[in-house]
């Protein structure tokens, strides 16, 4: 009789577990991203500007998403105008002369992978949009998640050559973003 009673029991809990909210879709994650960039200048001082994502109505605005443009899927991490927000940094990771999502999780390493890849990174200063590409060093890691069918990665010590008359002597980028989708055209 007790083996009876245990098996109501855990037939009862396994009941109540499964609810109805099991079977409804997941709530789609929205993407998301930070960028860092760290800079030091010849007398000791250094900044860290951090750049993230605003998850403000994915209607009218993006945080991050893969598209092919000019047959390269573009990995675009924010960058655009969101009512009066302006954005400072912002990235483009170029997969070129690559259009098949399902080839491009990996580890890049820089200036290994610059055959395969590019990745721009954006400042949007009071005079202006100033872009950086051809990473000197550094790495990134691009992964899938089958769950959410979205991209995620890290973006680690890239560093580009320091332009001409620049007022700093180091600069270093790092940065994290997930949940990112594939928007086909």
């Amino acid at each position: 009789m007790s083996i009876r009673i245990l098996a109501l029991f855990l037939l009862t809990a396994l009941a109540t577990g499964c609810s109805k909210d099991s079977f409804s879709p997941a709530k789609d994650p929205s993407s998301d991203f930070v960028l860092k960039r760290y800079r030091e200048f010849p007398g000791g001082q250094s900044t860290l500007d951090v750049e993230r994502a605003l998850n403000i109505d994915d209607a009218t605005s993006f945080n991050a998403q893969i598209q092919i443009k000019d047959q390269n899927l573009v990995l675009t991490l924010g960058g655009r105008k969101v009512n009066t927000v302006e954005p400072k940094l912002s990235a483009s990771i170029v997969f070129l002369r690559q259009t098949d999502i399902s080839k491009i999780a990996g580890l890049y390493k820089f200036p290994d992978d610059l055959a395969k890849m590019d990745v721009y990174f954006l400042e949007n200063t009071p005079t202006g949009f100033y872009g950086r590409s051809y990473p000197a060093s550094g790495t990134i890691d691009i992964r899938y998640d089958a769950t959410t069918k979205t991209w995620g990665g890290t973006i680690t010590k890239l560093k580009y050559e320091i332009p001409f008359r620049a007022d700093y002597n180091y600069e270093e980028m790092n940065g994290e973003f997930s949940h990112v989708k594939f928007i086909p055209q």
